[in-house]
């Protein structure tokens, strides 16, 4: 509030009424900014500030903005541990699911390093399963995670001839 209102504000109400109209005044002079969307990322990787996303195939094309500048960037499912919901609390479409498309991805990918491969062949066919939605999903880059690790998880078996077949047909 600038001197000039200040002093003209007094003149009018007095002391005793100053106070109540610096509050009306101050609540409708400023606003509260939009919270920041975050994506988070897993395996230690800061979330990525965002300020839109769309679900494909490969994981979510997001609008990520960094020093005030934007730039779009894909993020694969299983690079992916949750996103804020947008401006109206929900996910845009195929997010949810892509999520948890890439969690079962993330899972057998770090059980596998771990040295657990009769689970992490679980968690990669369960992955694999969840892509039966088109055709065109198995040319993604997570069918191919899953394959990969289907297919390096049976070898670590000593069962490579049950999926070197299945990983040939794509």
């Amino acid at each position: 509030m600038t001197r000039h209102r200040w002093v003209m504000i007094s003149r009018i109400f007095g002391s005793a009424g100053l106070s109540g109209v610096m509050l009306a005044t101050g609540v409708q002079a400023e606003s509260a900014p939009a919270p920041e969307r975050l994506l988070h990322r897993r395996d230690g990787a800061p979330p990525l500030v965002v300020e839109r996303v769309a679900a494909t195939a490969d994981g979510v094309q997001a609008t990520v903005v960094s020093s005030g500048l934007a730039r779009e960037q894909l993020v694969e499912w299983d690079r992916i541990a949750g996103i804020d919901p947008g401006p109206r609390g929900v996910l845009e479409a195929g997010v949810e699911t892509g999520i948890e498309n890439g969690t079962m991805l993330w899972r057998g990918r770090t059980r596998l390093e771990r040295g657990d491969a009769r689970l992490a062949r679980a968690a990669f066919e369960a992955a694999l399963e969840a892509s039966f939605d088109s055709p065109a999903s198995f040319r993604s880059g997570t069918a191919r995670i899953a394959l990969e690790g289907m297919t390096r998880s049976s070898i670590a078996m000593g069962e490579s001839s049950r999926v070197l077949g299945e990983a040939t047909l794509f």
